[in-house]
């Protein structure tokens, strides 16, 4: 075989070889992202309050209203050999609607669904089985039926700076029909006991599984840089492991 035919020859193999991993790679990407998204929950929070009315005859008259809401994001992983929901302790607690709170006092109710993704978003009452409002982490269950959809794994590792990552979740709600925000980013490190990732977020993130490459769980968004929104804000790798193994 001459020189240039050799060329070719090693050309075409190389070029092959790189076809064939790239694909794969591809294809391994195309599944972690998939699973992620079948996974992944949104939040839905209804908040009731008893309205009461005094009557021209004097008799005061309740009823129960609607008067406020919220949503957030989530997904399913297994918490105790059971499916459960990880989201974060304000989404919860709705301490976003303390207000309300303080005005109605004992008259406040909360109910909650999640509609998941990978089950054409059906929905599934659920109830905060375990809060950690240091670390702003919550576990749901559903208080009726096994929740559909693919849980996912806790990473083994924490993230190291620079480390690419991604997300999926509802910013403002935004969430419906097979469509689901996906974000990509790195992460920052960790500052005063929180971890930071270059993600952007607004209301509605919060609880958003934040995922290596291979779709594993490295933290949970719950707030946003003040000063600067593509910056999310995660408690860390070890708080959230020690919550979900005690």
């Amino acid at each position: 075989m001459s020189y240039t035919k050799k060329i070719i020859f090693y050309t075409l193999i190389l070029f092959i070889a790189s076809c064939g991993h790239t694909h794969t790679h591809l294809n391994y990407t195309q599944n972690v992202i998939r699973n992620a998204k079948r996974s992944f929950v949104k939040v839905e929070v209804d908040v009731w309050g008893h309205i009461c009315q005094t009557l021209e005859s004097g008799i005061e008259e309740c009823t129960k209203s609607k008067i406020g809401g919220a949503w957030g994001s989530g997904s399913i992983i297994i918490y105790k050999g059971k499916k459960a929901i990880l989201t974060v302790a304000h989404v919860c607690r709705h301490m976003k609607l303390d207000t309300m709170a303080m005005l109605l006092g004992d008259d406040i109710s909360y109910e909650y669904a999640v509609s998941i993704e990978g089950n054409e978003w059906e929905k599934y009452a659920v109830e905060p089985a375990k809060i950690d409002d240091q670390n702003d982490i919550c576990i749901m269950y559903s208080t009726q039926q096994t929740l559909d959809g693919p849980p996912l794994k806790m990473a083994n590792k924490k993230p190291i700076y620079g480390q690419e990552i991604f997300t999926i979740a509802s910013p403002g709600g935004l969430a419906e029909n097979g469509m689901v925000p996906i974000f990509e980013g790195r992460f920052l490190g960790e500052l005063e006991n929180r971890a930071f990732y270059s993600v952007p977020v607004m209301g509605g993130s919060s609880g958003a599984p934040l995922l290596n490459r291979d779709g594993h769980v490295v933290g949970v968004t719950h707030s946003v840089y003040a000063f600067f929104h593509h910056v999310s804000v995660s408690s860390t790798f070890k708080d959230l492991w020690k919550f979900l193994t005690i």
